[in-house]
């Protein structure tokens, strides 16, 4: 098994937290707190403006993820026929 690095370690536990659908209606302070508890228990050593650059390349790679999944459906519209709950392929 692959060992992780620390800072992806650190990835990891952010989107635990921060995409997780049970604490979905958190607020951002509170799920901010989560993640920072979740690096202490562990003695993963953090800073602010390390918790912020996380979120942001991590926001920013979902906001890539899903553009670029949808440009491809958009442009293979034809292989995604027959499959219901996309919007895609019906007409």
């Amino acid at each position: 098994m692959v060992e992780l690095t620390e800072r992806e370690i650190k990835i990891i536990r952010y989107l635990h937290i921060m995409q997780n659908p049970q604490i979905a209606n958190v607020p951002f302070e509170l799920k901010n707190n989560l993640i920072q508890t979740t690096f202490l228990t562990a003695n993963i050593k953090f800073n602010e403006e390390e918790m912020t650059d996380i979120g942001q390349a991590v926001n920013a790679e979902i906001r890539n993820i899903t553009k670029d999944g949808l440009k491809f459906m958009d442009k293979h519209k034809g292989a995604f026929k027959g499959l219901s709950g996309l919007g895609m392929g019906t007409k």
